[in-house]
């Protein structure tokens, strides 16, 4: 590094930056994550250039719940997974870069449960290879075993999928987690995939507070989601076809819970107008 810097006159930080978009191409598998430590330890914004690399590889969402469906491209990740799952464990489950990571990974398993739901008994989507489906399928889940936020534009995905393994983590543990309610069903998630992940040492980096962790979510944002699920309580009521059915089912066990909740509370956090346990069936 020392030689690099005296040929091309830079920073040891600006020589790394530039290594790093190389070091993280798509076919690179990182098995071993030691090249990416040395780079980062090296950078003077890691974050901010760790960004940088993934928006030069266009990491995140690439169609909507309508081109999703229709799309004849395989929706494979961006970059290979253990990236990303080297990401989680450097930087933690709220880290900007690790939710832009979850953005990609929350597609690309859409996408394998949208080709699934035309071929039973299939292995796998059609031109997607076992080590493919096996790192998209363990990296959502290991994500959701650490607790990274759903974004609410994540919905507009989960309403199409017939998968309890996609749904679940959002209504038992996201949601929960995000109004401060008791976590339901198993937990952790149980990963049943064969994907070899690298050991990341956590230590060497400073790990954001996990804010859903921390049940610090503002007054304004679990409005926000309210106001949002209680949308979806209406289309459930009209039966909106675009939901399936095992999407209306996770949401009419979470529902009642959490407006049993509210009224517990008095709304202390917002008024619940219109609502009851019992407009949804049990």
């Amino acid at each position: 590094m020392n030689s690099i810097k005296e040929i091309f006159d830079e920073s040891k930080s600006v020589i790394a930056e530039s290594c790093l978009i190389w070091a993280i191409k798509p076919e690179r598998n990182h098995e071993k994550t030691d090249l990416l430590k040395f780079l980062i330890d090296r950078i003077d914004q890691p974050e901010k250039v760790l960004k940088n690399a993934l928006d030069h590889y266009k990491v995140g969402f690439r169609f909507d719940f309508k081109s999703i469906k229709t799309t004849n491209e395989i929706r494979s990740l961006t970059v290979n997974s253990n990236l990303y799952y080297w990401i989680l464990k450097s930087y933690g489950p709220s880290s900007e870069i690790t939710q832009q990571c979850f953005d990609d990974i929350v597609e690309s398993r859409t996408w394998i449960d949208l080709k699934l739901q035309g071929t039973s008994g299939s292995d796998g989507p059609i031109r997607l290879t076992t080590c493919a489906f096996n790192s998209i399928c363990s990296i959502y889940l290991e994500f959701c075993n650490d607790k990274v936020p759903f974004k609410p534009c994540y919905l507009q995905y989960l309403q199409l999928v017939n998968n309890n393994e996609i749904i679940e983590p959002f209504f038992e543990m996201s949601l929960p987690i995000t109004f401060g309610l008791q976590l339901k069903g198993t937990f952790p998630f149980d990963i049943t995939y064969d994907y070899k992940r690298p050991k990341v040492d956590v230590q060497n980096h400073k790990m954001k507070s996990n804010v859903m962790n921390d049940n610090q979510q503002t007054t304004k944002e679990r409005k926000n989601w309210y106001d949002l699920l209680k949308k979806y309580e209406e289309q459930i009521l009209g039966n909106n076809f675009e939901l399936t059915e095992r999407f209306k089912n996770n949401f009419e066990k979470f529902w009642p819970l959490f407006i049993d909740y509210d009224q517990m509370n008095d709304g202390d956090d917002f008024v619940v107008e219109g609502s009851s346990s019992k407009r949804l069936k049990q």
